[in-house]
């Protein structure tokens, strides 16, 4: 008996002194007190759960894993334990499985906030932001005041584009919860995208110290350069290949609210029968805002190695008309870099593109889209795009109605349709299919009409984005369609195959 009472006090000691050595930041003294302390008695919660904690917090998961199970062995109705088992499975980026142990754990307590939270995060991780959105509705249903459920809502509402949403449901969480950092960040992430960045530095500045690296991050990413390569490639079936190569620069001088850019590519045209064509492109811009209004603009040129250089300019400006409307417009000026021949004849274009879209509810969104060309050949084009989309999980249908044409058909290397409809829909689905990649599957079919000639229409495609890491990815594509946008030629078989691809780096 006395043995006994010996060794409880031994082991209490011991975990205090464990608890000491976490909080003087010596984690692997800490852990191997821990260590020593399951050996003596295997079954101690107290040190299991700590061990686990501290595997997990030096990112070694699997054995985190393996001690959570083994405290789920000694208490089998620890929540606790389920829920870290399911966090630290999403850690280690095994999100369908911790998707799954966070909705086994729902089962049986469908209100336990916690999991709700989990889950909730872990589907914005994997971009199923209509399932995040619903589950984070859902703690807010059971309780308004969940402030990690009124960030999490506001990380996905900016994730689906709803911008000024995201912002309305960060400040009014502000002026509830001020002293949460989490609030903080992610209102001052807002600002920076929209350039305000007095207001950045107004809500960061109390967490400018080193408990709250996220908030220097942000501050770094004011004051440093951000540089971006992108390279591009797109072959078709017409004997067209293209190849471009840009590297940008944006920078602010003195934290201003506006965003310098400069960007130099280069890029090469290669067609059946021509003589390829080198170009390098040089562009200057700005991007800021003005109350709600986003602005974006650039001028710039291009240069051939055998053609006359061309200038070229670039506008866009977004305006929120509510959280679920926004209204845009886009007026460019640059030479049509469609083909060599295209180039040839020195083709340049204005074009003028307003569009509307509309995020109806949380799974479907209408696009409205509209394009005027003015050709330097005389020639001008009209185009309309109406496009209405909803979601089920990770599969959509879609409906798309086209117009196209132009006066005339210039004989200069694109496809000018004196007139051209096509109406279709489109099944598809959308989502993770290995770790860190993402891939979009869609087949679309209708009916085109072309010259008084009326045809099924069909597009495939399949495109994949493989993220390396946060600053390194590439897309890939393919599609084959006999849709005379894709295509774009002039001999009246639309059948297109092409393949499409980017490299993109972050620095």
């Amino acid at each position: 008996m006395i043995v006994e009472v010996n060794l409880a006090l031994d082991l209490s000691s011991e975990l205090q002194r464990g608890k000491e050595l976490e909080n003087q930041g010596k984690v692997a003294e800490a852990i191997a007190v821990y260590e020593a302390i399951i050996v003596e008695n295997p079954s101690n919660s107290e040190a299991l759960e700590a061990l686990a904690r501290l595997y997990a917090y030096t990112e070694n998961y699997p054995m985190s894993l393996d001690v959570y199970r083994r405290l789920l062995a000694v208490e089998p109705n620890n929540l606790e334990a389920q829920i870290a088992i399911a966090q630290v499975t999403s850690w280690s980026r095994e999100f369908r499985e911790a998707i799954a142990l966070y909705r086994d754990i729902l089962r049986e307590n469908p209100d336990y906030i916690p999991a709700r939270l989990g889950l909730a995060e872990v589907l914005g991780w994997v971009k199923k932001f209509t399932e995040s959105l619903a589950e984070y509705e859902t703690i807010l249903d059971l309780d308004a005041n969940e402030v990690q459920a009124r960030v999490g809502k506001a990380q996905v509402l900016f994730w689906l584009g709803q911008t000024q949403a995201s912002l309305e449901l960060y400040l009014d969480t502000f002026e509830q919860f001020p002293d949460v950092p989490e609030v903080r960040l992610g209102l001052a992430k807002i600002y920076l995208l929209q350039h305000q960045i007095s207001q950045v530095l107004a809500i960061l500045q109390p967490l400018l110290d080193s408990e709250h690296p996220e908030a220097l991050e942000i501050l770094a990413e004011i004051q440093a350069i951000q540089l971006e390569s992108r390279y591009e490639r797109e072959e078709n079936s017409s004997g067209e290949l293209n190849q471009f190569l840009t590297q940008a620069a944006k920078f602010r001088f003195h934290n201003s609210n506006t965003l310098q850019r400069i960007s130099v590519g280069v890029g090469s045209f290669q067609q059946d029968f021509f003589t390829p064509l080198n170009n390098t492109n040089v562009e200057f811009g700005i991007e800021g805002q003005i109350d709600k209004l986003k602005l974006d603009s650039a001028i710039g040129f291009d240069v051939f190695d055998r053609l006359p250089t061309v200038p070229r300019f670039f506008l866009e400006a977004e305006y929120p008309i509510t959280t679920d409307l926004s209204l845009a417009g886009i007026v460019r000026y640059q030479a049509y870099k469609k083909n060599v021949q295209t180039l040839e004849n020195h083709l340049a274009a204005w074009q003028f593109n307003p569009s509307l879209f509309w995020q109806i509810d949380r799974d479907t969104w209408l696009f409205l889209y509209y394009q005027l060309g003015l050709y330097n050949d005389g020639n001008v084009e009209h185009q309309f795009v109406a496009k209405a989309e909803r979601s089920f999980g990770d599969f959509f249908v879609s409906g798309l109605l086209f117009g196209w044409s132009y006066q005339k058909d210039p004989q200069t290397g694109y496809f000018a349709p004196p007139g051209f409809f096509l109406y279709s829909g489109e099944v598809g689905w959308e989502g993770e299919v290995f770790k860190n990649t993402e891939c979009r599957l869609s087949v679309g079919l209708g009916q085109q009409s072309y010259l008084d000639r009326i045809q099924d229409s069909f597009t495939y495609q399949a495109r994949c984005n493989v993220a390396f890491s946060d600053d390194f990815g590439i897309e890939l594509g393919y599609r084959h369609s006999n849709n005379p946008w894709y295509s774009g030629n002039n001999s009246g078989d639309f059948n297109q195959e092409t393949f499409y691809g980017q490299l993109k780096f972050s620095f």
